[in-house]
């Protein structure tokens, strides 16, 4: 009997720790199979495993609460030490500087219960791995003592061909107990463009060739076969090579600690344990959603540039659906599969969980297994974001961005729930838009590299309902990341920098402000053989969007500088300290497309800013106080203070409340003066205060006798009914982002023909900040939340229950 065999239950709990759901109803899937070859893998309700491979299922069903306590804390730590051991013997900076890479523990039918700390978006991919291993692996050639598993393949699971997954069985008399696993960014490993980054790949037989689960040690001795095949396929084969060992070797030792856990504790207590932290996940999970009204919730994120010469659009949605303890994702609406933007099931899954894990299970130390209990999937092949084979992945475009959709998704569902799902609620932020670009050149040792640069990582946390997101905090779905020192990236890649630093003005203005994004500009040095290729999609496509009517944090930009005199500079002395300094010395700094592949030359300037978190609320509700302070400390402009904020500064940097507040009401009269009003305006019908429960920042739902409508909550004014799409009732502007601020948002004319806009709903009585969209001119307001009966019930039984 496997993890899933127990099929769908209708309590919030699991069943003595075994999951109730496949997450997948396959059945009900489109067209198939759904094997990881044409189509993603999907792990079948019962796993097919061969006879010959014999499951340890028996467990402690009541181990005592110290011993449990103390062996959920030494799976927590014996991931630690897996990932410390793989950064020992790693020789690439991506391991050792940035953590890109993770570990995690499953159960004998690849159930993950505890993962590292380090980056989040390999969480949903490890159990579909050794799941697939089981049904595929288990005949021929066999799961034995000693084996470990090689693969690197995104239609079974993984996110990109770099991302390789090495993995081990642990056995225990003869019977399979458990999997240690470690899946890591290995670096070149083929394909057109070095760094294996294949932004203009058509397809995935322009990349590196993705290998579906193999023995890379057999019966404890490394196959040499199968791993010179691997190495045999990179432009820097030691540094894989040595990659490869490193990820062997955190195997190992972490076996090695495994085995002397079970002789200390036998193998019931701690199945025991392993189970029961699935069971004691799922059950917070549970209790957290409980407190949300059943409902869906919808977000869509747009791509520019998603491929050499595209100068369209294409759509990424995620809808969420709420039913008791259910959540249910789907990415029906997102645009066809296009160019190498793509992402597999695997990575939107992925994304899925590592939302719902940080946002509901966020003090349950990691446990997947737990929080996917409470998950279901209906992908549309042949799309973006679930791709069919051969879609191009490499770039990472789609499966990056799920993070985010399902994080959004998430985020505003709590913000129906009360204060203490509420309040969890995050922007969009750091690693929003995947900015990243490869560095390809010979060193001054003349030694060939090709890799990324960690200052994506100093992007940005968005903004809470409840505090100012952080600047330069990096991603919340990349806890230990660390995006290294300048210094050391100028060892490990023939690069200077000329400054790295906060990118003021960057984060989304809110009543929350996001968190401040970083901007760079570095030149070769000691190289003459430098190239530079962006792996990226356009930054003015908005894809950091805020929450509860805050404003898109900046999402990036890419300029380029091209036969300057600078090194003339300096000679002279002189060394610019920022984007403003540099352009006064060298001039005029141009865009770049988000796709180019440029030389750079001893001369050449190339200058990189990275995304900022979003804003959550109305930005004209910011304390005027909490605005100065800003200033003060050069994270806004006094230009920004005023124009985002409507907050004047006194001379003595303090602000202005007479002044601020005359602004403010101008501005707000601006935006109902400029505002297209709602078709068909309802009554002037003012809702009773009593009768209002919020749902996000300024929206709420009233209750009028037997009815229930949509509520501007900060004047009242009812907005539409609640059966209907509540921004059809708002008034809406909408502008060219970059004519709302040039300096925050690129043009999108730049690299694109379709007109595209940043858009604001607001109430039409009193102008407040409903929600913000950045979309095509043309589409119409998309629904952001429909509330079910149910829901609607649930929020009145609340009400009642707060009177």
């Amino acid at each position: 009997m496997t993890a899933q065999s127990l099929g769908r239950k209708p309590s919030s709990s699991t069943v003595d720790g075994v999951i109730r759901n496949a997450q997948i109803d396959i059945p009900a899937l489109p067209e198939g199979p759904w094997d990881g070859k044409r189509y993603s893998y999907a792990p079948p309700l019962h796993l097919n495993i061969d006879p010959s491979v014999a499951l340890h299922e028996e467990f402690e069903h009541d181990v005592d609460p110290v011993t449990y306590q103390v062996l959920r804390s030494r799976f927590w730590n014996l991931n630690l030490d897996h990932s410390d051991t793989v950064k020992r013997v790693s020789g690439s900076p991506l391991i050792v500087y940035m953590d890109d890479f993770n570990t995690s523990l499953l159960t004998e039918c690849g159930d993950t219960i505890v993962c590292g700390p380090s980056i989040q978006y390999f969480t949903g991919h490890g159990d579909m791995a050794v799941k697939w291993t089981l049904e595929n692996r288990s005949a021929n050639p066999g799961i034995g003592e000693g084996d470990v598993f090689i693969q690197n393949d995104p239609y079974i699971a993984t996110t990109h061909q770099m991302d390789v997954m090495i993995y081990q069985p642990v056995f225990h008399e003869g019977r399979l107990f458990s999997w240690i696993m470690n899946n890591a960014h290995v670096g070149d490993i083929g394909g057109v463009d070095a760094g294996s980054f294949c932004p203009g790949a058509p397809d995935m037989f322009h990349e590196s060739t993705p290998v579906p689960p193999m023995l890379l040690v057999r019966s404890g001795v490394m196959q040499r076969d199968v791993a010179e095949m691997f190495v045999r396929k990179s432009r820097t084969p030691e540094m894989i090579a040595l990659q490869l060992r490193s990820q062997i070797a955190g195997l190992r030792a972490t076996r090695e600690r495994f085995g002397q856990m079970l002789e200390e504790f036998g193998p019931l207590v701690v199945k025991g344990a392993m189970r029961r932290m699935i069971r004691d996940c799922s059950e917070a999970v549970g209790r957290r959603l409980d407190q949300v009204p059943d409902g869906e919730w919808r977000q869509a994120i747009y791509i520019g540039s998603a491929g050499p010469g595209d100068r369209d659009v294409h759509r990424l949605v995620t809808t969420l659906t709420k039913v008791g303890d259910r959540l249910t994702f789907s990415n029906q609406g997102t645009d066809p599969q296009y160019s190498a933007a793509n992402g597999t099931l695997a990575g939107w899954r992925s994304g899925a969980v590592c939302a719902a894990a940080t946002l509901l299970a966020y003090d349950q130390l990691y446990c997947p297994a737990g929080v996917a209990d409470h998950l279901e999937f209906k992908p549309v092949p042949g799309t973006m974001n679930v791709a069919k084979y051969p879609g191009a992945v490499s770039p990472g475009t789609a499966s990056i961005i799920s993070v985010y959709l399902a994080s959004q998704v998430i985020s505003k569902m709590l913000l129906a729930g009360p204060p203490e799902v509420h309040d969890v609620s995050n922007a969009a932020g750091g690693v929003s838009l995947p900015g990243w670009w490869v560095a390809a050149g010979y060193d001054r040792n003349g030694k060939f590299v090709a890799d990324l640069t960690g200052d994506s990582l100093c992007g940005a946390i968005g903004a809470f309902p409840w505090r100012d997101g952080v600047d330069t905090g990096g991603a919340w779905w990349w806890p230990r990341s660390k995006s290294g020192n300048a210094e050391e990236w100028e060892t490990a890649l023939p690069i200077l920098y000329l400054y790295r630093q906060e990118q003021i003005d960057s984060g989304g203005p809110g009543r929350w402000r996001g968190g401040n994004g970083l901007e760079v500009a570095i030149v070769p040095h000691k190289t003459t053989d430098l190239s530079c290729l962006i792996i990226s999609s356009d930054p003015a496509i908005n894809t950091t969007p805020g929450l509860a009517g805050g404003m898109p944090g900046h999402s990036g930009n890419y300029k380029f500088a091209r036969e300057t005199d600078l090194r003339d500079r300096f000679a002279e002395g002189k060394m610019p300290g920022g984007p403003r300094e540099l352009e006064n010395l060298i001039g005029v700094i141009d865009r770049m497309s988000p796709k180019a592949s440029e030389p750079v030359t001893p001369a050449d300037v190339f200058c990189i800013s990275y995304s900022a978190g979003g804003g959550f609320g109305d930005a004209l509700e910011r304390p005027p106080e909490s605005v100065a302070l800003d200033v003060a400390a050069h994270r806004i402009t006094p230009r920004a203070a005023r124009q985002h904020y409507g907050v004047v500064l006194a001379d003595d940097g303090s602000a202005d409340e007479t002044a601020s507040q005359e602004v403010r009401v101008a501005l707000r009269a601006q935006r109902l003066a400029d505002a297209i009003r709602p078709s068909g305006d309802r009554p002037e019908a003012v809702i009773d205060q009593s009768a209002i429960i919020s749902v996000s920042s300024a929206l709420g739902v009233g209750f009028v006798a037997n009815d229930a409508v949509w509520v501007c909550t900060k004047c009242r004014h009812e907005l539409a009914s609640v059966k209907d799409n509540y921004k059809l009732g708002a008034a809406m502007l909408q502008d060219s982002p970059d004519l709302i601020d040039g300096l925050m948002y690129p043009r999108p004319g730049d690299f694109c023909d379709v007109k595209f806009v940043l858009r604001q709903f607001i109430c039409p009585t009193c102008g407040v900040s409903l929600s913000i969209e950045c979309c095509r001119e043309d589409d119409p307001p998309a629904p952001e939340i429909t509330l079910t009966s149910d829901g609607v019930r649930q929020l009145r039984a609340r009400l009642g229950e707060a009177s």
